[in-house]
């Protein structure tokens, strides 16, 4: 994935990825409000606020990344 090839991403960084990926082999979009309302993220105890600072207030931009190389 290009997002990864252009980012080093922390261990807590990866494990949110992993359940973004796992939420868009069902959804073809992932939406801001998915990680306060999905269960896949919600069972894990996220919020937008938290995952946001997991990666440093860019969490918009990583989700905006991957939803346009989906489109592509």
């Amino acid at each position: 994935m290009k997002l990864k090839s252009d980012r080093r991403f922390s261990e807590d960084q990866e494990r949110w990825l992993e359940l973004i990926r796992q939420h868009l082999t069902t959804n073809l979009l992932m939406e801001k409000e998915d990680i306060d309302y999905l269960p896949i993220f919600t069972r894990e105890g996220a919020s937008w606020g938290k995952v946001n600072k997991v990666f440093g207030g860019e969490l918009e931009t990583v989700i905006n990344e991957i939803n346009s190389a989906i489109a592509a």
